[in-house]
């Protein structure tokens, strides 16, 4: 879901534009992305949410992909340098 919406308020001269992204999972062991940003220009505010939520949801299934296949080979492994012979 994307919502954008104009942040009026009267203590604030300038009117903020609202990007609202919200992104569910149908797996319950992934958490809901939600992502706002408001900006004084609305395509900067879809851009910047848009970045975030992108990170996020990869940083999601990444976690999602570890949990059920456990983590990779190569990630437990520290210094891979061939150790010298003295």
């Amino acid at each position: 879901m994307v919502r954008l919406s104009n942040q009026s308020s009267p203590h604030i001269l300038s009117k903020n534009k609202r990007c609202l992204i919200q992104i569910s999972f149908s797996s319950t062991q992934a958490q809901d992305v939600i992502i706002e940003d408001i900006e004084t220009n609305i395509y900067v505010a879809i851009d910047r949410a848009a970045d975030r939520a992108s990170r996020l949801v990869a940083h999601q299934l990444e976690r999602l992909h570890n949990h059920h296949h456990g983590p990779s080979p190569a990630a437990g492994l520290g210094n891979t340098s061939t150790p010298s012979l003295h």
